[in-house]
């Protein structure tokens, strides 16, 4: 697996298709480094010129690529074209990716390492991932579009030959460079802070493999519904539901058909409304603002949002062709179900087959936070499937989540690599709690650069945490909200904070549930916990016998959580 920088995708647009050419580059042998969304700036004639490439690839002995991808279906009529018609900056992809080369070439001469491209061989070339190779030789092509530093639709399943192939081509250059050159340019250039990663990587290189690759469960998902108007996916955390909803939406948005997509969380809605703001016709709603929206109302008034979609659909004025409605469990709130609303949202875009409109449900059954039941809809669907595989979670923190909600071992953990315990901090006050969590994050600072976020089991007023938070950040830095408002997202370290008795009574240990599985990599649980209440929860939650005395209550229940206990001195 090559040593992918970042080690996740950064921001893209969908439709540039970034996260599936990330996807097949990972798969290059380790001696090759993979840079995306790599930026230089140059000053030329006093004028400062920034450029952005997609892909820099970067191997020792061969030289530097960089890759220019574009997405769609472009047209060229003496001048290139996006799909839509409009016109491509920088005169194009292969300009685009040729003006990059030299902008990465001159960041590295005009520095104190200029000699260094004495020995190191550059390249460029364009990526069409949607376009096949023989389809795209068969077009009228302007002279720069020369095919052998063209990649297509058939090196996504693996483009090691395609990259060789542009490494091949001679060049006046000798590739001479010297370990010590390498890491200057790893470092200096490449990414400024190199030193730090091949450990990081080589650490959780297995891991990504698994955490980022579509797995085949899923495209089987995605295959099936091609052909089913009406269907609800139900998935535990971290299966990929929210992707398979996501491309799904992208799918139906690139044949030109307008996507209603719901959930719950406004914080969700607003994550994946910048994930697609590339697609104007996927419609982000959380269904109080589509309440509000349609009612033009300023609070959700779900009597009213019965009548006044019932109008539109007799007036046949319902906007939408498609609706993917994402954390469907959280749709069994009362005033939704005695509405009725999820049953007439189904029949505004399935009742007329003519329209070919389709209507689909993810959820989480162990994630019934928002509302006491799972929606009728879902209950009664004669079209259920269920993602099984988990790609978010290591194997022990998917345990450490399940744990005190269910005893099975569920098939998530099939695909799911060991990875690092959680660890548990039992402490005996809110001083205490501040130094774990403080301990929490260097551990987590030292081990890698992810992203770490602390959510509470409780609300923000009520978090022993509250003092030490100021504008929804703990020491300015560090994202802090409720499990609640963080469902459907993920982080890469997880501190779950104000774990108490309550948090595993029946009410509210669906809160415990969704805060520790939004943690792909590290998690730690920082409770107040004391003896009595731990041999009471292991009693309660983990079957041990009431009459008997148990010795380290605070070590078993640890054990029962999938968790270490951590030192906080």
């Amino acid at each position: 697996m090559a040593f992918m920088i970042p080690e996740t995708p950064r921001d893209y647009d969908l439709n540039s298709k970034e996260g599936l050419m990330f996807q097949a580059l990972e798969k290059l042998p380790r001696d090759y480094y993979v840079v995306h969304s790599l930026k230089t700036a140059n000053v030329v004639h006093n004028a400062l010129l920034s450029r952005e490439a997609d892909f820099v690839i970067f191997h020792p002995e061969k030289g530097l690529l960089v890759l220019e991808c574009k997405g769609g279906y472009p047209k060229y009529d003496g001048k290139w074209k996006y799909g839509n018609g409009e016109l491509m900056p920088h005169g194009g992809p292969y300009i685009q990716a040729e003006t990059c080369m030299h902008a990465i070439e001159n960041s590295i001469k005009n520095s104190n390492c200029g000699y260094l491209m004495k020995n190191c061989r550059t390249y460029y070339g364009v990526w069409f991932p949607s376009l096949a190779r023989d389809n795209l030789k068969a077009q009228n092509l302007p002279p720069e579009a020369e095919m052998r530093i063209t990649l297509t639709l058939e090196d996504l399943a693996d483009p090691l030959s395609a990259i060789e192939r542009i490494f091949s081509i001679e060049k006046n250059v000798d590739q001479k460079l010297s370990k010590a050159d390498v890491d200057i340019l790893l470092s200096r250039f490449i990414c400024p802070q190199f030193d730090l990663a091949p450990t990081i990587l080589e650490q959780r290189a297995d891991q990504e493999v698994i955490f980022h690759k579509l797995l085949a469960e899923q495209k089987k998902v995605l295959d099936f519904l091609v052909d089913q108007p009406v269907a609800v996916i139900n998935g535990a955390a971290g299966t990929g539901k929210t992707w398979v909803a996501l491309e799904k939406a992208r799918r139906h948005a690139d044949d030109g058909e307008e996507v209603l997509f719901l959930c719950y969380n406004k914080q969700l809605k607003n994550a994946l409304e910048k994930r697609a703001r590339s697609y104007p016709n996927i419609h982000f709603y959380s269904i109080d603002g589509l309440a509000c929206k349609i009612c033009n109302t300023s609070q959700s008034d779900y009597p009213l949002l019965n009548k006044e979609l019932q109008k539109m659909f007799m007036a046949d004025a319902f906007p939408y062709q498609h609706i993917i409605i994402d954390e469907g469990q959280d749709f069994g709130q009362d005033a939704i179900e005695e509405n009725g609303i999820m049953q007439l949202l189904c029949d505004m875009v399935t009742a007329d087959e003519n329209k070919n409109g389709t209507f689909y449900v993810f959820y989480d059954k162990l994630q019934k936070i928002q509302g006491r039941k799972i929606p009728k809809f879902i209950e009664e669907a004669d079209c259920r499937l269920t993602l099984t595989r988990n790609c978010r979670n290591t194997e022990n923190i998917a345990k450490s989540s399940l744990a005190p909600v269910t005893q099975r071992q569920p098939k998530l953990f099939d695909l799911a690599i060991p990875g690092a315990p959680a660890q548990i901090a039992f402490c005996d006050g809110a001083d205490q709690v501040v130094k774990a969590v403080d301990i929490s994050i260097e551990q987590f600072e030292e081990s890698g650069d992810g992203l770490t976020v602390i959510l509470t089991c409780k609300t923000e007023v009520a978090s022993v945490l509250n003092e030490q938070i100021q504008n929804g950040k703990y020491n300015g830095k560090y994202f802090f909200t409720t499990c609640r408002k963080f469902k459907g997202l993920e982080a890469d370290n997880i501190i779950l904070v104000d774990v108490d008795a309550n948090t595993f009574n029946a009410e509210d240990v669906m809160m415990y549930y969704v805060g520790t599985s939004r943690a792909k990599t590290g998690l730690r649980i920082i409770t107040t916990l004391d003896d009595d209440t731990c041999s009471g929860l292991l009693m309660e939650k983990f079957d041990y016998p009431a009459d008997k005395t148990i010795k380290n209550p605070k070590g078993k229940l640890a054990d029962k959580l999938n968790a270490l206990r951590m030192k906080i001195g």
